[in-house]
């Protein structure tokens, strides 16, 4: 399962990574460039792509979730769900909160992208 949170605004940038069987390719928006990269645990694989802080503090942030839920060995998910409870998980630090979803599909594989803007506060 892939699940992409990315603010809203427009590609410009393409990059591409692979993660075992999965390729993903973004157009990341002027300004974002590849933050971090981490594999938290067995089956899950985060890219973070961000841009340098604002004069007000805040950054802005693509993330890519991979998650390969045979190698955590856990389930059944439900993609809604575990897209819900990621982008809840912003959502709660976040004032005058929009979001929109977009089922897609990732070499195949059904997707959610959650495109968002809000305020730190």
């Amino acid at each position: 399962m892939l699940v992409v949170v990315v603010p809203a605004s427009a590609g410009e940038k393409k990059v591409t990574h692979t993660v075992g069987r999965v390729s993903f390719t973004l157009s990341l928006p002027d300004g974002y460039s590849l933050a971090s990269e981490a594999s938290p645990t067995a089956g899950v694989r985060l890219f973070g792509f961000a841009t340098r802080p604002r004069s007000d503090g805040t950054s802005g942030l693509i993330q890519v979730s991979i998650l390969d839920f045979e190698a955590m060995k856990a389930g059944p998910f439900e993609l809604e769900k575990v897209a819900s409870q990621m982008i809840g998980a912003i959502q709660t630090r976040r004032s005058e909160w929009q979001a929109t979803e977009t089922r897609v599909a990732a070499s195949g594989v059904p997707a959610i992208r959650v495109d968002w803007s809000g305020g730190s506060g």
